[in-house]
């Protein structure tokens, strides 16, 4: 009588593809996170993007479209930081720009930085000083339009005190995440001045 030997699978070669099975299944798991936390920041990035669409449109055209004399124009009220020939707006004693949005807590050895409460109050003080640039009437909102939980800053800066070029740029984020808004995307634009720079 014949006896058909039939070779069964190891213990080892079980627990082998149990292995390589549970590491397959890992991975599909580690980029469903990863996808969506993508989903999550694309999202936020629309948001941003919106927001200084929003904030930039009005300050171009308020900038670019009334016709500013070159006088008003060198008068903006942009502070040089100390040292640099730039110009920036904000301006906080020896910082400028980006800097005014932090605060320093705690002392000289354990200092630590932080961005404050209400970020955008500085930002809109920026918005108010370039959108009612110029005697002539031309009116445009005196604040953009903000989500109640969005937070953003604004910096505008210039070269040089004589510079023809303005650039101005945003940064957004939702205020649960506040402490991030130095680290978030920048959006920028640059507006050149339009009339005669001899009057």
């Amino acid at each position: 009588m014949n006896r058909i030997l039939q070779r069964a699978f190891t213990l080892i070669e079980v627990n082998l593809a149990i292995f390589i099975m549970a590491g397959g299944v890992l991975a599909m798991i580690s980029l469903y996170s990863l996808g969506f936390r993508e989903s999550k920041q694309a999202r936020e990035d629309v948001a941003s993007a919106a927001i200084a669409d929003e904030v930039l449109n009005p300050l171009v055209v308020a900038l670019s479209s009334r016709k500013l004399k070159w006088t008003e124009w060198c008068s903006l009220g942009f502070q040089t930081i100390p040292g640099e020939s730039i110009q920036v707006m904000p301006g906080s004693g020896n910082m400028g720009g980006w800097l005014s949005y932090v605060e320093k807590h705690g002392t000289k050895k354990a200092a630590h930085y932080s961005v404050p409460q209400d970020p955008e109050s500085k930002a809109n003080g920026v918005y108010g000083k370039l959108i009612n640039a110029g005697k002539d009437g031309y009116s445009l909102p005196s604040s953009p339009y903000l989500p109640q939980n969005m937070t953003y800053a604004l910096v505008a800066s210039r070269e040089s005190e004589t510079s023809p070029v303005i650039t101005l740029a945003v940064r957004c984020v939702r205020k649960n995440l506040r402490n991030t808004l130095m680290a978030q995307p920048v959006f920028s634009t640059e507006v050149h001045f339009q009339g005669d720079p001899n009057q």
